[in-house]
């Protein structure tokens, strides 16, 4: 009898508490009554916010990139204290996430076309600099996506 070697990988489940160092994921989820509407779930190690200098409980606004920096999102701390979206402790995994619901399209870019592409969690690459932290999605995004930069939240834009 032929004796066959087998190749297996672990799965782990906990890989954001066990790999070292700074870490983004991107989560994406579809909801709304019709399934229109994306919700978006930043998930960011310990490491990463510190080297950033932030801290639970500050408020963020998001923006979305487009035409070269399609794919990318922009986090950056909010002008005012009610305003933006709350960075939450989140102690399981030993990081923060950023909570964001989407609907189908934002200031001309059309966010369903533009997450199409990506998967359900996705690593993201990130750079930091001066307290703005920009997360790039590894994956091909459509072109027919669109739009311009502003963001997210409605009356944080600059008029």
């Amino acid at each position: 009898m032929k004796e066959t070697t087998m190749a297996f990988l672990p799965a782990i489940t906990g890989w954001m508490r066990e790999a070292p160092g700074p870490r983004a994921v991107l989560h994406k989820s579809v909801t709304g009554r019709d399934g229109d509407r994306r919700r978006l779930t930043f998930t960011l190690t310990r490491e990463l916010v510190e080297q950033v200098g932030w801290q639970g409980g500050e408020r963020f606004v998001v923006s979305i990139g487009v035409g070269e920096d399609l794919g990318a999102f922009q986090l950056s701390r909010a002008d005012h204290p009610r305003s933006g979206i709350k960075l939450i402790p989140h102690s399981r995994a030993r990081g923060f996430r950023l909570h964001l619901n989407l609907p189908p399209v934002v200031h001309g870019v059309n966010v369903v076309a533009m997450l199409e592409a990506v998967p359900q969690a996705c690593p993201c690459r990130f750079e930091a600099q001066d307290g703005v932290l920009v997360l790039r999605v590894e994956a091909r995004i459509p072109v027919e996506a669109g739009g311009s930069v502003v963001p997210i939240r409605a009356g944080l834009a600059a008029s």
